[in-house]
């Protein structure tokens, strides 16, 4: 299987999620959910 990588358009994307939940709650819930993706996709790659 070949290995995964993280495309342009992903890790832009990625960022973009993680304002959109931290513009209203603030940066630890944008944090909290950057540290939540980080396994998630681990599991994946």
């Amino acid at each position: 299987m070949k290995p995964a990588h993280w495309r342009p358009l992903a890790l832009r994307d990625t960022g973009t999620a993680a304002a959109w939940y931290g513009e209203p709650a603030g940066l630890e819930v944008e944090l909290a959910f950057v540290d939540a993706l980080e396994p998630a996709v681990d599991r994946l790659v």
